[in-house]
């Protein structure tokens, strides 16, 4: 048998992950090895008859940028957070990755499309193998704790501790007595004390609990959605005698703010 015909003598733990350079030249003698691993770094020995090569592979480990570190980030209510986390070599491939949640539990990729975090988190390793960064959005008070990005094992990791802060209504507990006349508007203004917070419960409720969409149809307005997600103010207009009464903004447990309506008739004069 040729040189070129040999097959080489391959360590069990690189079984399917060397290939022989297949180029037509029987004296290349040449090896791959793919998807390398830290315990891959060593000395290797080609041998034929006429000579004995050693070849030196150092393998570069995934460090992690920020490891060691316990990093404090504070959010509020229906905002994104990008909770970094990379090798500091870009050519480096985590052996194993590991976010966990506050409670301990595995955030997976599958998480995008079940539990608590469904349609709610992003990984980026599937792009870049070197960025193991985690993204999540549409936040809420449930979210916060603390984070943490694990590579290779629990001393190579960084620590995300997460605040989340609720909406609180300006103006909450008050009680606001206002008047208009039939056929004028009013503005019924209702906001959190951060206008990019988004409330995780949030209502109206007109008097004898009303359907705000139903009952008012055409002339009620709402500007969370068109807005910022902390605007919470109502706009009526077109009223009628009939819309007079209690409104309530509610922005969750225990947080409200209240509007007296009276409806004063036009004067003659």
């Amino acid at each position: 048998m040729n040189e070129g015909d040999k097959e080489p003598e391959i360590h069990k733990d690189c079984k399917g992950r060397v290939a022989r350079v297949d180029d037509g030249s029987p004296g290349n003698l040449a090896l791959v090895i793919y998807n390398l691993r830290h315990e891959d770094a060593m000395t290797y020995s080609c041998e034929t008859e006429l000579e004995l090569v050693y070849v030196e592979l150092k393998v570069e480990d995934c460090d992690l940028a920020s490891s060691g570190e316990r990093l404090e980030i504070s959010k509020v209510s229906g905002e994104s957070v990008l909770l970094p986390c990379w090798c500091a070599e870009k050519k480096a491939k985590p052996q194993t990755l590991r976010w966990k949640d506050p409670n301990g539990r595995l955030i997976r990729s599958e998480s995008q499309q079940s539990g608590r975090f469904a349609h709610r988190v992003e990984m980026f390793n599937d792009n870049t193998i070197w960025n193991v960064s985690l993204l999540l959005s549409d936040l809420t008070v449930d979210d916060e704790g603390e984070y943490t990005c694990e590579i290779n094992g629990k001393d190579n990791k960084v620590v995300y501790s997460l605040t989340v802060t609720d909406c609180t209504l300006s103006g909450q507990d008050e009680v606001v007595e206002v008047e208009a006349q039939p056929g004028s508007s009013i503005l019924l203004p209702c906001a959190c004390t951060t206008l990019e917070a988004k409330p995780q419960n949030f209502r109206w409720t007109p008097p004898n609990n009303r359907e705000i969409h139903w009952h008012y149809r055409g002339r009620a307005e709402l500007f969370h959605q068109t807005a910022a997600p902390g605007n919470l103010s109502l706009l009526l207009s077109k009223l009628t005698p009939e819309d007079e009464g209690v409104y309530r903004c509610e922005a969750g447990e225990g947080k409200s703010k209240v509007f007296v309506l009276t409806m004063r008739s036009k004067s003659c004069y």
